[in-house]
């Protein structure tokens, strides 16, 4: 019986294979390998390898590379299922899919707040910058209520955490590279809350996001993203409550901290405001497996 799910990403992966796992990191990761525990690949491998997007092949072999190394590193928590489970046709082709819809509509606002944001915007400009992000979000069809609107207008007030998640930088060179980085990084927040949700309502009450990286990990806390439900017709449309306080914005005024609230789509009914991700077509099955003695799953079926 499976009681707790660890999703790992790909920084997790490359530091096991590469055998430059930090005492703490392997602390962590041995506490977790214990009967009755599942560790899962499905976030490194949407999260891909090579900074850009990927082809079937492509994700096939990192299939394959991570369950190895999984394989080889976790001794009694359960890896073993998760390559079957992941590496059918219509999964795969499923996960380039959404990965190729997140990309278009993601990645030229991504790529707008990189290049505006690389330098120190003073105080006495920071209105003014602030708005012309959101009126490209709005443009681009970009809520300002998600992921990518909120880390970039934390990036402008310079909270660390947020600045190097977007990772800004005036280069044109790999620049592709670095918006794909940050876009998968924001984007694996979502996936993995939705992942919970569903989870949840399977009945696995326990299930949690491993990252080594500090400042992807840093702004979720500081955001205090949270799942709050999915809506499932046609399409799977997941929800988030985003309840920021002025450390997400360091050194904004009171007034400017009550002006910005609402242009994020925020209101003073509810703590914080919630977050629409981009609605999941389901054209293909996604397969994952729960619990290998019963072969549990959940599955979720087009029409």
């Amino acid at each position: 019986m499976i009681k707790r799910i660890f999703f790992v990403d790909r920084n997790v992966i490359s530091r096991i294979k590469d055998s430059t796992l930090t005492e703490d990191n392997r602390l962590l990761l041995e506490s977790i390998d214990i009967k009755g525990h599942r560790v899962t690949s499905l976030l490194a491998t949407v999260e891909g390898q090579s900074g850009v997007m990927q082809t079937l092949d492509e994700l096939k072999t990192s299939i394959a590379k991570d369950y190895v190394t999984l394989k080889g590193f976790f001794k009694h928590a359960a890896t073993q299922d998760m390559e079957m489970a992941l590496a059918s046709e219509s999964h795969l082709h499923g996960l380039l899919e959404l990965t190729q819809e997140r990309w278009e509509k993601y990645a030229a606002f991504i790529g707008f707040a990189q290049s505006m944001l690389y330098q120190d915007v003073g105080s006495a400009k920071r209105k003014a910058t602030r708005d012309a992000i959101l009126k490209k979000a709005d443009e681009l069809a970009v809520p300002r209520s998600s992921f990518e609107v909120l880390c970039a207008i934390s990036s402008l007030y310079r909270l660390d955490y947020a600045y190097r998640t977007l990772k800004p930088s005036p280069k044109i060179t790999e620049t592709e590279k670095r918006i794909h980085n940050a876009l998968q990084d924001l984007s694996l927040v979502r996936l993995f809350l939705t992942l919970k949700m569903l989870l949840q309502a399977e009945g696995v009450s326990e299930t949690y996001f491993i990252t080594f990286d500090e400042w992807l990990a840093g702004f979720v806390r500081i955001a205090q993203i949270e799942p709050m439900g999915f809506v499932q017709t046609e399409t799977l449309s997941s929800h988030f409550r985003v309840s920021p306080t002025k450390e997400l914005f360091p050194g904004i005024s009171d007034a400017d901290f009550e002006e910005l609230y609402p242009l994020l789509g925020a209101t003073r009914q509810l703590i914080g405001w919630a977050v629409p991700s981009p609605q999941i077509k389901m054209r293909y099955r996604l397969s994952l497996v729960l619990e290998s003695d019963t072969n549990k799953q959940i599955n979720q079926h087009s029409e």
